[in-house]
């Protein structure tokens, strides 16, 4: 018998005692990543380069730093851009420990915290896992054509690696497109300040 297919019987056998809700809504978690483990298939090239466990992507935008720093900002406008995500909300503008809340288009909601932020330069979010943590680091940078923003993806935790097998595959075939949409946001929001500016300075 596969070594999943036995954790996964295991697992399910098992009896958590009521004081102990959360145990088992980690383990039905832990069941369906188990479940996943056989089922995934190589990321294509096109995929963000690095491990399931551990990517990256970086993007050059004719836009300036802060145009890709205010897309970054706006928690509600995620959706706009993070095509997995059904709604995106913080507690209050990002700062270091400020938590938000994400509602993907599959699964449960999920809490996230904001790890570090430097302004206009980088920040991280870390969404906690059942025994794993999801962190997520942006940092952008100034360059000649505009700015040179990255991406980057890791898994951590003693379960880090099975929710790197579960997600990591899909995470990193959804990045590129995720990084293209941020940039034409940042592109079009920039278009519209010239426009704007353009406009009030004629007489």
């Amino acid at each position: 018998m596969p070594r999943h297919s036995s954790l996964s019987a295991l697992v399910r056998g098992h009896r958590f005692p009521s004081r102990c809700a959360p145990c088992g809504a980690a383990a039905l978690v832990l069941v369906g990543a188990v479940a996943a483990l056989g089922a995934q298939s190589p990321p294509p090239p096109s995929a963000a380069a690095g491990t399931d466990g551990h990517f990256a992507h970086t993007v050059t935008v004719a836009a300036a730093p802060s145009q890709v720093w205010a897309v970054w900002m706006d928690v509600a406008r995620w959706p706009a851009w993070d095509t997995e995500l059904r709604e995106a909300s913080a507690e209050a503008p990002l700062a270091a420990n400020v938590r938000g809340r994400l509602v993907p288009l599959r699964g449960r909601p999920a809490r996230f915290r904001v790890a570090a932020l430097v302004p206009e330069r980088s920040y991280t979010l870390d969404t906690a896992l059942p025994l794993a943590t999801l962190r997520i680091t942006r940092t952008l940078e100034p360059t000649a054509e505009g700015t040179r923003f990255t991406h980057d993806v890791r898994f951590t935790g003693p379960l880090g690696w099975l929710f790197a097998r579960q997600l990591g595959p899909a995470f990193r075939r959804a990045l590129p497109d995720v990084m293209n949409r941020v940039a034409a946001q940042a592109r079009a929001d920039s278009s519209e300040q010239t426009a704007r500016a353009a406009g009030a300075a004629r007489p």
